[in-house]
């Protein structure tokens, strides 16, 4: 590894698990004591070297970077890091202290642009139905992709023309950790290849395909941008873009098709017809 090297680099994530250490403020030497997970101990403030008593907090800080060529983590001490923070390490702590959602909020920044590779898709309860003029979320039973027709007259616009939008939760790796992410309509149309209402019809005509899907994604590396959600109660990250990365990808529908039609030749085709619902 060379002495020095400049990057330029996409910040991918920040561990804010055990970002700082305790010095000595006179002298700046590493005080005993607990300093694993930012935990400190006001019995082991004293400097045995200067007998200062006034402890201060230093950046440590563990990050994810992705350069035109790799993946890499750095770790970031006090001077760069206070560049980014804004504050001092003591500033920064008790900030979070007084906020406890302060440090998630940060972890989940506004935009992070991942690579990855797809674990599993969570197809128990993919899609939810919404009116297809307005596109408003039309009421009745949207869980378990289970809809009533009596239910379809959406009260915005008057129309009677539901479709139905993807909601799909994926579980992805990353180089530095397993994170669940939720991929909405645009997104999850790149990897399904076609529209959640067709996707839909087409595992009630084959009902084997959905269960065909993870080994259909098994192993597929994605570049994905990820978005923190403006409800900061949400438990994922929302998957805004996704490119995937394989020169021979094909999207879920194209190889399903092709299973589903090799496996039901005597059925002729997997035609896919739109219906009400």
């Amino acid at each position: 590894m060379e002495a020095d090297q400049t990057v330029l680099c996409q910040l991918l994530a920040v561990d804010l698990s055990d970002y700082c250490y305790r010095v000595c403020s006179r002298c700046e030497r590493v005080l005993p004591g607990d300093n694993s997970k930012c935990v400190f101990s006001s019995a082991s403030s004293l400097c045995k070297f200067c007998q200062s008593n006034e402890p201060k907090l230093l950046y440590r800080v563990l990050m994810s970077v992705v350069t035109d060529t790799s993946v890499k983590t750095v770790i970031c001490f006090d001077r760069a890091a206070t560049v980014l923070f804004g504050c001092s390490a003591d500033e920064f702590f008790h900030f979070t202290k007084l906020n406890p959602k302060a440090e998630k909020t940060l972890e989940m920044e506004a935009d992070q642009t991942v690579l990855c590779q797809l674990l599993a898709v969570d197809l128990s309860d993919y899609c939810y139905r919404v009116c297809s003029r307005c596109e408003r979320v039309l009421p009745g039973d949207n869980s378990k992709c289970v809809f009533s027709s009596a239910s379809s007259l959406c009260k915005f616009c008057q129309s009677n023309e539901p479709k139905l939008l993807y909601r799909v939760l994926m579980s992805v790796v990353t180089d530095t950790s397993v994170k669940t992410v939720i991929c909405f309509d645009r997104a999850a149309t790149v990897l399904f290849g076609c529209s959640a209402d067709e996707f839909f019809h087409f595992t009630k005509l084959n009902p084997k395909a959905a269960s065909m899907v993870n080994q259909v994604f098994d192993g597929e590396m994605l570049r994905m941008t990820l978005t923190r959600p403006k409800n900061l109660n949400a438990q994922h990250m929302r998957v805004t873009s996704v490119v995937p990365l394989r020169s021979g990808f094909q999207p879920a529908i194209v190889t399903l098709r092709q299973l589903c039609c090799t496996k039901s030749a005597s059925l002729g085709d997997c035609s896919i017809t739109n219906n009400s619902f």
